[in-house]
């Protein structure tokens, strides 16, 4: 009996931090954990709007470390409060000047410290917030080559974008400074992807109908891995997101109880 209360002490510790889950948002405001492995996705909850970007902090030591933020249709920056019902903070931060930010994605970017790196589907605009709950806004130089754009990824290094040509994506690649390159359209595809999320070694994509795929956006190549079952995904992110204080509090007691246990066996 000791060794099944170890096991499920083990797996609920475990499923604390999972390097390789990739977190996505989608149209029906569901918060879903995807296993990139073998495309099942599950719910963890219903957020109390729609969200369109998501960013999970790196556990990099900051007080940020673990936060998980969304976007909103009208470019709000919020954070989510509670990981089970999905409610979502006040507006932190409003990109404003009538930007359209209804696809929006985050990147860290090392040369502004902690900040939020975003792309808007109106142009090929990046955004810095710095620190993320104040602003101020940052523009990077816009390239008038790439339409609108659909999908953002950064890895650290440079800025991944996929417009919005229909059945044919193209993939442009910008530098920090803001030069753009066109690498070429997207092939591999079965839709259009809707996000992009870098895990620290891969980007992979989530596509309009479900689908999750690896990318290698230096080659415009997409490799499906599977259907997650649910359509209309927003946006990905890989990381670490904080538990909430009464998981935390559960599984202290748990690991308590089992090492109680243990001492009176």
């Amino acid at each position: 009996m000791h060794k099944t209360k170890t096991s499920l002490v083990v797996l609920a510790l475990g499923g604390i931090s999972q390097a390789q889950t990739l977190y996505a948002v989608a149209q029906d405001r569901g918060l879903y954990s995807i296993d990139v492995s073998n495309a099942a996705a599950t719910k963890l909850a219903t957020l109390s709007e729609e969200a369109f970007g998501l960013h999970i902090w790196a556990g990099d030591g900051s007080p940020y470390a673990g936060t998980v933020y969304v976007t909103n249709g009208a470019g709000e920056l919020k954070s989510v409060l509670n990981l089970q019902t999905g409610q979502l903070s006040d507006v932190l931060y409003t990109l404003g000047g009538g930007t359209g930010t209804p696809d929006l994605d985050f990147g860290n970017d090392p040369a502004e410290g902690d900040a939020l790196v975003a792309a808007t589907d109106e142009a090929e605009t990046g955004f810095v917030i710095s620190p993320p709950a104040k602003g101020p806004i940052k523009k990077l130089k816009p390239d008038s080559s790439i339409g609108r754009a659909m999908a953002f990824g950064y890895n650290g290094t440079s800025y991944y974008t996929l417009d919005s040509t229909s059945g044919g994506q193209k993939v442009f690649k910008t530098s920090t400074s803001g030069n753009a390159t066109e690498i070429g359209a997207l092939s591999g595809a079965k839709a259009d992807i809707d996000g992009v999320a870098w895990s620290g070694s891969a980007f992979y994509g989530l596509d309009v109908n479900g689908g999750l795929y690896s990318l290698d956006l230096d080659t415009a190549k997409a490799t499906y891995i599977g259907d997650t079952k649910v359509v209309g995904w927003r946006d990905g992110s890989f990381g670490d997101p904080v538990p909430e204080p009464a998981t935390l509090l559960t599984l202290a007691a748990a690991v308590g109880l089992l090492g109680r246990r243990r001492k009176g066996a």
